[in-house]
């Protein structure tokens, strides 16, 4: 007897009436940009906290390294993890994970920053770390292995990804975690470097029609091993050669980014303070080499790079991307400007801040707020529209 359900009909089902994940893990960005500028909105302020009157201090790692490695390995990580899963679905066309997928790999790193804001072990942090991190690694190769037009994407990221997770556990396990503290944020600095030659036009080319960027391939991969060289002689300990190994990258980097530049840029905040950020690093490999040498604290440097190129890159980045992948026009508003204009200054003050040791403790703290503002600035614009449907329609 033939059944009066025909169960193939099933599949032809209008979408509406189909299960629909929610808006906030279509795309990688969402959870992961939410996640990394609210953990760095509370990180700032209750670590100067800790360092101000010793509250909490307690409930965290051995010090003083909690924040360092959290605005590394969780605020970077997150973005880093935002960032890659959304832009290789543009690279690749294909769909990096489902949305089960998504919010298993942020559940991770939920679970990961809450056991490194709870105390937990060392050992255990850096397992929930390990796992994150390699989870995400294998999410992106395996999206980019199925096109062979970016098997360079590949050899890339995934390296770098997989080094950071190195560094991450490194930094929890390893006899000298500020070493690899420094490393993890050179790889952060080198993402940068690779990124810097290939979105940075891209997005001038859109806000400015007719330009084009006079681009220098052999020069930039001289920097970028310029910068890689620098690296490992400073961790080999051979600190005159990676000094000058930084100042030839120091000095060659602005040719590179006079190459990206217009005078448009000036009127346009969505690329001015992406500009802003890449000129901290030219300046901060300048006082990495002074540091070397002896002329110099390293602090200014570390945070010069850290605060200036990596921070304001990023919330350059993050601002755009939200804006375009949400559907909206690309324009920073009031708001984005101030948010720049802070997370800019901040930096100043925080590079400046092991400079002036007799204002530091004051220094710290307005660099601390200047930069939770301007966190806090991108939640309040932006924080409803990760959980809500693209404004144009479009699936994303």
């Amino acid at each position: 007897m033939k059944s009066d359900l025909d169960l193939s009909a099933l599949g032809a089902l209008p979408q509406k009436n189909r299960f629909a994940p929610p808006a906030f893990l279509a795309m990688g960005f969402r959870p992961f940009f939410f996640g990394g500028v609210l953990l760095a909105a509370l990180a700032l302020p209750l670590w100067a906290m800790v360092l101000h009157t010793g509250w909490g201090a307690s409930l965290m790692p051995p010090q003083p390294f909690w924040h360092a490695r959290e605005m590394l390995f969780g605020f970077g990580m997150a973005i880093d993890a935002g960032f890659l899963l959304t832009a290789i679905v543009n690279w690749s066309g294909r769909t990096t994970t489902t949305p089960l997928g998504l919010a298993s790999l942020f559940s991770l790193w939920v679970l990961t920053r809450g056991l490194s804001f709870g105390g937990a072990s060392p050992e255990l942090i850096a397992s929930a770390h390990g796992l994150f991190v390699a989870a995400l690694a294998f999410t992106c190769a395996r999206s980019l292995w199925g096109n062979p037009k970016h098997r360079l994407n590949l050899l890339i990221f995934i390296p770098i990804l997989s080094l950071l997770g190195l560094c991450g556990v490194m930094s929890l396990l390893g006899a000298e975690p500020q070493r690899w503290l420094i490393a993890g944020l050179d790889l952060h600095l080198l993402l940068i470097l690779v990124m810097a030659g290939r979105v940075v036009p891209s997005f001038t080319a859109v806000m400015i029609p007719g330009w084009t960027a006079e681009r220098f391939p052999r020069l930039e991969k001289a920097v970028a091993l310029a910068f890689v060289l620098g690296v490992f002689l400073q961790m080999a300990g051979l600190v005159l050669p990676a000094a000058l190994a930084f100042v030839a990258c120091a000095t060659v980097l602005p040719v590179l980014l006079r190459g990206i530049w217009h005078r448009a840029i000036l009127g346009i905040p969505m690329l001015w303070v992406l500009h802003a950020g890449l000129a901290f690093l030219p300046l901060g490999l300048l006082l990495r080499a002074s540091a070397l040498c002896g002329w110099l604290p390293m602090d200014a440097a570390i945070h010069c790079l850290a605060a200036g190129t990596m921070s304001v890159v990023i919330l350059g980045m993050i601002w755009r991307v939200t804006l375009g992948h949400g559907g909206r026009p690309i324009q920073a508003g009031r708001a984005g400007k101030t948010a720049f204009l802070l997370i800019i200054a901040a930096a100043l003050i925080r590079t400046a801040e092991p400079l002036l040791p007799e204002l530091s403790r004051w220094l710290y703290s307005i660099a601390g707020l200047a930069a939770m503002s301007a966190l806090l600035i991108y939640l309040a614009v932006h924080g409803r529209s990760l959980f809500l449907a693209r404004a144009d329609g479009k699936p994303g």
